[in-house]
């Protein structure tokens, strides 16, 4: 699934780069997690470019995605079974 998601990433964004465009920030934010650790974080206002990559992005990636199906948790078994 990885690689699906770098090729359809890789073809959204060989267009124009918006690296080099301006964010306006509007608000920051610090969550602290305890002992004297936290999450910071600042919440930008989405410029037209990054809508639009993640617009493309999406669209590249839609052949590959499913409408409906079960739940993460019923697919990918975290349980570790021994060797038959």
């Amino acid at each position: 699934m990885e690689s699906v998601i770098r090729l359809a990433s890789k073809n959204a964004t060989s267009g124009p780069k918006c690296a080099a465009g301006e964010l306006e920030a509007f608000k920051y934010y610090y969550a602290p997690a305890g002992g004297g650790l936290g999450v910071a974080g600042i919440c930008t206002k989405p410029a037209p470019e990054i809508v639009k990559l993640q617009a493309d992005v999406i669209a590249a990636a839609k052949p590959f995605m499913l409408e409906t199906g079960p739940s993460a948790r019923s697919r990918h078994s975290t349980t570790i079974r021994p060797p038959m």
